[in-house]
């Protein structure tokens, strides 16, 4: 019966997301898969619930077969290198307002992956590892899932005025440095040209791909804390903890691997729209499943310091992204 319900939840969200008002709006199929989960009352069962993020990182890695191939590996490697900085920028900056606000460390990593990495995505991939700290709370996953829905709205609206201002080449990097959604991307290089269009994807589609890194930088964020539940894995054999890791982390070389392989000339081109679908499926099923275990009322109640907080990251986002662009551009 959930399997079910989750089937209904997730098609109604795919047909909802071809709407042009709301495409128009970058909500993408993902934010209103989660947005329709957090309605229904009923809780997935425990066989979804372990599933879920196996449908995640399965997903992430074929989001890669949509990533074209770039002019250049020296342009490749400038823009890895430009966005891996970003990250890292945004998820220091964002522990440290959170010190300051007092926000506690899980609804912190929450949203500072949201935003840094690719919104509601990153957020169910990050929830497993928040749960285990003593101060997460039941509602941090739908407050950081909402606040950075509505905060990624938002810079649909500013990016006509930047593509302005900064012109279209530069402009390419940053609607795709701090867009939370992959759709919002794609919205923002429909104004652009081809060229530039690709670039912005290809910056968010890095984003993506340095998923796994930031996840790593949040389990030792979270681990940092005195309070946080102590982990034995010094006992654990070399074998074992290599194996741990591939099940947590493995599928940023996957996506990376799945990327080269697609770029090559005899790569059937057929087999990226199969791959693109069947990954986008899978994500909504995941993102589905996180809905479910979640409640409306959690997300209604958010603290003022966590609005706060949510906003102070989301401003550090766009402002190294405009940085980032006019470096660039000089």
């Amino acid at each position: 019966m959930t399997l079910l319900l989750l089937l209904a939840i997730a098609g109604l969200a795919q047909t909802l997301g071809q709407w042009l008002p709301l495409e128009a709006w970058g909500i993408s199929s993902l934010t209103l898969a989660l947005l329709l989960a957090l309605c229904v009352p009923a809780r997935p069962s425990m066989r979804l619930q372990r599933w879920q993020p196996r449908w995640l990182k399965t997903g992430i890695v074929l989001f890669a077969a949509q990533w074209a191939a770039p002019p250049s590996w020296g342009l490749l490697l400038q823009l890895l290198l430009w966005v891996t900085l970003v990250l890292l920028s945004t998820l220091i900056l964002g522990g440290w307002l959170a010190a300051r606000l007092r926000v506690p460390r899980p609804q912190t990593a929450l949203l500072s992956i949201g935003f840094a990495v690719c919104g509601g995505s990153a957020i169910a991939a990050a929830a497993p590892i928040t749960s285990r700290h003593p101060h997460y709370g039941a509602a941090d996953i739908a407050r950081a899932l909402v606040l950075v829905a509505l905060l990624g709205m938002v810079n649909l609206l500013i990016y006509p005025w930047l593509m302005q201002w900064l012109g279209q080449p530069v402009a390419a990097l940053v609607a795709g440095l701090p867009a939370p959604e992959l759709a919002q991307v794609v919205i923002a290089g429909s104004a652009m040209p081809a060229e530039a269009a690709a670039t912005a994807l290809t910056v968010k589609l890095l984003r993506i791909g340095l998923l796994g890194l930031g996840l790593a930088l949040l389990k030792y964020y979270l681990q940092s804390s005195a309070l946080a539940a102590p982990q034995c894995v010094s006992s654990l054999s070399l074998a074992d903890k290599a194996r741990r890791w591939l099940c947590r982390y493995g599928f940023l070389p996957a996506f990376i691997l799945l990327a080269v392989l697609h770029w090559q000339p005899w790569w059937p081109s057929f087999l990226n729209d199969v791959l693109t679908s069947l990954g986008h499926v899978l994500m909504l099923l995941a993102v589905t499943a996180l809905g479910l275990q979640l409640r409306l009322a959690d997300a209604a109640q958010l603290p003022v310091k966590v609005i706060l907080l949510a906003m102070s990251i989301w401003a550090v986002n766009l402002s190294l992204a405009v940085v980032v662009g006019l470096w660039l551009s000089h």
